[in-house]
């Protein structure tokens, strides 16, 4: 048995400008040696270019690219399916 606490999971919280958690989350992993400043500049200026080329909402956009990029299932490993790539849904 273990003596340490479990660890309690952080609340992201949601990005500035749009109060979007998902935005947030994608931020931080475009954030590059803590420079969280930089990536929200990078991330932004991306999403105005998105805006001005589509008329569209930015985040409308972005919402649609994640679900397109997330995947519809997942891989079996090989020894669960004994050579056979078999795609299970992740629901």
């Amino acid at each position: 048995m273990s003596r340490r606490r479990r660890a309690e999971p952080r609340i992201i919280s949601p990005d500035p400008m749009y109060n979007n958690q998902v935005l947030a989350r994608f931020i931080n992993r475009v954030m590059l040696n803590g420079k969280k400043s930089t990536a929200q500049r990078v991330v932004y200026g991306a999403l105005t270019l998105v805006q001005d080329e589509s008329h569209r909402d930015p985040i409308e956009i972005f919402d649609q690219a994640m679900r397109n990029a997330t995947p519809v299932g997942e891989r079996l490993s090989q020894e669960e399916s004994e050579g056979l790539h078999i795609k299970s849904p992740l629901n």
